[in-house]
């Protein structure tokens, strides 16, 4: 997902999710996890 890459690449700095499991739903938890935490 662009977003995720966005985040790995340290170009979003805010994420915003209004409900679920992001980060387990998403295509590669372990990558998506590490982007979140950078985002913030």
């Amino acid at each position: 997902m662009n977003s995720i890459k966005a985040m790995l690449e340290g170009r979003v700095k805010v994420f915003l999710a209004l409900a679920g499991k992001f980060v387990r739903a998403a295509p590669d938890s372990e990558a998506t996890e590490k982007a979140m935490r950078r985002a913030g």
